[in-house]
């Protein structure tokens, strides 16, 4: 769900790049999130199985 949120939200602000005759900014901060997630994740399962081994 994690890679279907963010290729969603990478689509929609490739959708939003205008050439000319400005280049638009950012996406809004939230639609970062999902991918953000997604990076986190290994990261996030590690820590939780070295905290319950360490228990």
């Amino acid at each position: 769900m994690l890679t279907v949120a963010a290729a969603a939200s990478a689509a929609a602000a490739c959708g939003e790049f205008k050439f000319y005759p400005r280049i638009a900014g950012f996406a809004p901060w939230f639609s970062y999130i999902p991918y953000v997630l997604l990076v986190a994740l290994p990261t996030i399962l590690e820590a939780k199985e070295r905290r319950t081994w360490l228990r």
